[in-house]
């Protein structure tokens, strides 16, 4: 799928279709699952329009209709700000991992999935990381290509026992998986 035509349909709200034509059906939506895709569009959106991420989450707040579902706004506001404070960081880690590939050469939504799912890691104490990957691949399935899926997978695993082993060496409480 290209980037105009995920624009087109993240704008409208819609949801990309299956590669085979049928719409993948929907995974249950939390309201961190639902904050989780809004932070995708966010970041997406800032990146296709030149714009602040807080410009363009502010848009997305703005612009939510009923039908949305109970999205935890708190936890939204946290990624968005989180990432774009984080951003050259994030993608630091990210460049470390990636074999013959850069972020400039991956899809927008891979690279947004990908600062996500690592800023999530990174932060996120008390949920396993593999609870954590798990939702990285559910975004990337929905709204990524193909092959998205499988690719941040690959990644954040990389980067989850990269993270491991860097806790291991540090003294303090240890993440329980």
């Amino acid at each position: 799928m290209t980037d105009a035509k995920r624009r087109t349909e993240f704008s409208s709200g819609n949801r990309p279709a299956h590669p085979a034509g049928a719409e993948r059906p929907a995974a249950p939506r939390g309201g961190r699952r639902i904050a989780r895709e809004m932070a995708l569009q966010a970041l997406y959106l800032s990146e296709m329009n030149g714009c602040e991420v807080g410009d363009a989450a502010t848009q997305m707040e703005n612009g939510l209709a009923d039908d949305s579902g109970p999205a935890d706004l708190e936890f939204f506001r946290a990624l968005t700000r989180g990432i774009a404070s984080q951003r050259e960081d994030l993608d630091e880690r990210l460049k470390r991992v990636l074999d013959n590939w850069s972020l400039g050469q991956m899809a927008v939504i891979d690279r947004n999935i990908l600062r996500i799912g690592l800023y999530e890691m990174m932060q996120e104490d008390s949920t396993p990381l593999r609870v954590l990957i798990s939702e990285a691949i559910e975004l990337a399935k929905r709204f990524g290509g193909e092959d998205s899926g499988r690719f941040v997978n690959g990644i954040l695993d990389r980067l989850g026992k990269e993270l491991r082993s860097l806790e291991a060496r540090s003294p303090g409480p240890r993440r329980e998986d």
